[in-house]
């Protein structure tokens, strides 16, 4: 059994990990904007953080921010659930995870057969800039049949 820590938590899952990493500028996904303290429409940079075991991808772990922060800084070891960014202030607000059937993107994402569900983690970021802050967000969804959220003692 592996685990990896996600703030307060730990997700666990048989195998060892691999990573790969995507970026790109989208509109925020409805689904996603309020629970990340965003607008919906807003513009940002996604960058996400695929896990693959065993040649499956189990684990997306993406970060929405502001487009004028996102340079071209390393961002790759950061943690799961931790907002891809470097050399900012930040701060987690709180976790708020719940299990849901997947959506056809998120099935995609993570080849998923039809019906399976997600463990869905959002994380709202705050993201100190001088004297004021500004939004951003992690959305973590792992595969309920393969992947377990463990909170508390590790």
């Amino acid at each position: 059994m592996t685990s990896l820590p996600v703030l307060g938590g730990r997700l666990c899952f048989d195998g060892t990990a691999q990573r790969r990493y995507s970026q790109g500028v989208v509109v925020v996904p409805r689904r996603f904007a309020g629970l990340l303290g965003l607008e919906l429409g807003d513009v940002v940079v996604e960058r996400t953080i695929t896990l693959i075991v065993n040649g499956e991808p189990l684990l997306a772990s993406t970060s929405y921010l502001p487009i004028g922060l996102a340079d071209a800084r390393p961002w790759q070891q950061v943690g799961v659930g931790e907002l891809a960014l470097d050399g900012h202030a930040v701060s987690a607000e709180f976790v708020e995870a719940w299990t849901r059937m997947a959506t056809p993107a998120e099935r995609a994402t993570l080849a998923m057969p039809m019906g399976g569900a997600v463990t869905v983690l959002s994380l709202p970021y705050q993201i100190l800039l001088g004297e004021r802050t500004v939004p951003a967000g992690v959305i973590v969804l792992a595969r309920d049949d393969r992947v377990g959220l463990r909170w508390g003692r590790a």
